[in-house]
């Protein structure tokens, strides 16, 4: 596989950052309903808004292509999700609840739409960009028990604290990958 070490970096992060999330969608429900006192049909309401807010990020991916390179986006982002985190896993209202969940389901598939591409211009064969993908969806799958461990054993904002941390590391490395590729 051409780019190595970047294509690794890339899949291993990336892992990361989808646990991440998902860990905090796994358990958003219950931040909802038990933290911000919200009625079941308030948090459904809010989820759909938010998974509609996701869908305009894809298109504003779309819409800004590569205007702003890979490096912001990507790293970018992963900051704004990881306040976006923070923001949902403290909250105790309406108000903080909405625009945490809103907010970061509006970011998610802008970075995972640059990661995506990032991980294609590595290997014009797609095979980064197939495995990149697998790691994201491993660390869909571990995600949810993740979350509810970290927030059974720590509480909420314990556990957005600690997910909002590693997202803040990560960042790091993907940001260099992608600032690598544009140099190509």
């Amino acid at each position: 596989l051409p780019h190595l070490r970047a294509g690794l970096l890339l899949a291993a992060t990336l892992l990361c950052w989808s646990l991440a999330q998902n860990s905090l969608w796994g358990v958003s429900g219950r931040i909802g309903l038990t933290q911000a006192h919200l009625s079941e049909a308030t948090v459904g309401a809010v989820f759909a808004i938010a998974l509609g807010a996701g869908l305009l990020g894809v298109v504003g991916a779309g819409a800004l292509g590569p205007r702003l390179g890979r490096a912001l986006p990507i790293g970018g982002g992963t900051v704004l999700i990881a306040a976006c985190i923070t923001l949902s896993a403290s909250a105790t209202d309406l108000t903080s609840f909405a625009t945490g969940e809103i907010a970061w389901n509006t970011l998610y598939p802008i970075v995972l739409s640059y990661v995506i591409g990032l991980a294609a211009s590595l290997d014009p064969r797609g095979r980064w960009a197939v495995l990149v993908g697998s790691a994201s969806s491993l660390g869909t799958a571990a995600g949810p028990l993740t979350g509810s461990l970290l927030a059974s054993e720590a509480g909420f904002p314990v556990m957005g604290t600690v997910l909002a941390a590693g997202l803040l590391l990560i960042a790091v490395p993907m940001t260099a990958v992608a600032l690598g590729a544009g140099r190509r």
